[in-house]
């Protein structure tokens, strides 16, 4: 339990250090092993827009990830997300090396290339706390989204396996989430959607929500980024993104709400979030409505949480480049002058324009 003079004590701790863009140390890795998906999500950062359909980078290797990464931090949590992470043959290596290091590790997948096997791997060599499962509506809604026949009933199935082999080993982990991202397309089958995720007994669901912004927000971030000297990189400006490309309806949005602050004050209520989790019923209509909302005035996620691309780029959550692990040693790049710099100007100026309905303004 926190007592109020723990978190006194560690909020001015902050206060003394973040103005400089230090940090202490990162308890959480976002890691991103591959751009590669097998699906096309209409509202995905890589694939969802015109002309975005060849991301690729040079991927670390297992062996690079285990050594440049995963060896040499220690106290963090991972969260292995893609692209589809799936796609890597050498994933239970790498998650192996994770388990060994005694840090928690999630992964985020669209689960249609989970095998029998590789289910029973995961679930019985202990090598995950939690498995998030996109699924973005019902059977139609979802494969429309995802622009894959079948995606849906080969999503199920990669739960199902994982439910199984959990069964079999008689525990409770990986906690499984079904991660259903709220656009136009699907807020009206929230209900529906819930109903499933208790119908196949998964512990969770979560709504997150679509991420955009219109065209002049885009082109104001970019020439207050270039004045600040923090100019992102074309390849990692992944988290600013144009208008919605899918249109949303005041009346399915209404229903969306109402759904969530429902269930909400039910028993059903504590297997259900939404990203942010602190998202009030006002806050759901602006972020759809609202172009020129934001959900929080102040940041603090690259003061805690290291992000890491394919190739080994680290970026603070926007597509300023810090440096690449595979060039210097990851724990001089967590306080590398340019992060520091980045630490200190967002300290200042609490957000930058495009941090507009970004998911980690928690």
């Amino acid at each position: 339990m926190r007592f109020p003079v723990d978190l006194w004590v560690k909020k001015l701790l902050f206060h003394a250090y973040a103005p400089l863009g230090w940090a202490r140390f990162p308890n959480h890795v976002s890691l991103d092993i591959t751009r590669r998906c097998n699906l096309r999500c209409q509202m995905c950062f890589y694939y969802g827009g015109d002309g975005r359909n060849d991301l690729r980078l040079e991927e670390l290797t297992g062996q690079e990830i285990i050594s440049l990464v995963v060896n040499r931090l220690e106290g963090t949590d991972y969260d292995l997300t893609g692209g589809e992470p799936l796609v890597r043959t050498d994933l239970v290596e790498i998650l192996k090396a994770i388990r060994d290091r005694r840090a928690a590790c999630s992964v985020t997948t669209n689960g249609t290339l989970m095998t029998p096997d590789l289910a029973r791997r995961m679930v019985e060599d202990e090598l995950l706390t939690g498995i998030h499962f996109s699924l973005h509506g019902l059977k139609e809604t979802h494969e429309e989204i995802t622009r894959v026949k079948n995606s849906f009933d080969r999503t199920l199935r990669g739960i199902e396996w994982i439910l199984a082999a959990r069964a079999k080993k008689g525990g409770a982990s990986p906690e499984i989430t079904i991660a259903c991202t709220i656009s136009g397309r699907n807020m009206k089958e929230a209900e529906k959607m819930i109903q499933l995720a208790d119908h196949i007994r998964v512990d969770r669901i979560s709504f997150g929500h679509a991420s955009f912004m219109p065209p002049e927000i885009q082109h104001t971030h970019q020439r207050v980024m270039e004045g600040l000297g923090l100019a992102p990189e074309p390849d990692y400006d992944d988290l600013v993104q144009g208008p919605p490309e899918i249109s949303v309806s005041r009346q399915d949005l209404e229903v969306y709400v109402q759904t969530l602050s429902q269930v909400r004050h039910s028993p059903k209520g504590a297997k259900v979030r939404t990203s942010p989790e602190r998202y009030r019923e006002e806050d759901m209509r602006n972020h759809f409505l609202d172009l020129n909302w934001k959900y929080k005035t102040s940041c603090i996620y690259p003061w805690r949480n290291l992000r890491i691309g394919p190739d080994g780029t680290i970026t603070p959550c926007i597509g300023y480049r810090i440096g690449n692990v595979r060039e210097q040693d990851i724990r001089q790049l967590w306080n590398h002058k340019r992060f520091r710099k980045f630490r200190s100007i967002l300290y200042r100026k609490k957000l930058f324009p495009g941090c507009l309905r970004c998911c980690k303004l928690k």
